[in-house]
């Protein structure tokens, strides 16, 4: 006899559960950047600074990689691809968000890669 197919159930309980414990998804999206070295610190706190003024707030992964640093960077979803844009575009001027309470939030990986020439 065939084992019964238990996939509807199992999402039913996924959202029942989701919904009692207000877990919000998350969804992750990847930033790679090439930097000096002697330029990481600084772009270290660039991205920090970014993250704070856009509603968010940035932590830095303590243990490096070989070539460079990871940040993880939680934000709110209306400011994830202004953060992604300016993270990427150096010149890209940023007004501070407004606070939105209602917003989820969004994970967003930033690695940090130092150039080796």
């Amino acid at each position: 006899m065939a084992a019964p197919d238990l996939t509807l159930l199992n999402e039913s309980v996924q959202r029942s559960v989701e919904s009692e414990l207000s877990t919000p998804r998350l969804s992750l999206n990847l930033v790679e950047l090439t930097v000096r070295p002697q330029d990481l610190n600084s772009e270290i706190e660039r991205i920090k600074n970014l993250a704070t003024k856009l509603g968010g707030n940035a932590t830095l992964n303590h243990l490096p990689t070989e070539s460079g640093q990871d940040l993880l960077v939680e934000i709110p979803q209306s400011s994830a691809q202004q953060f992604i844009e300016a993270v990427q575009d150096r010149t890209k001027i940023v007004p501070e968000a407004r606070p939105n309470s209602g917003d989820k939030n969004q994970i967003i990986e930033v690695k940090l890669h130092t150039a080796t020439k």
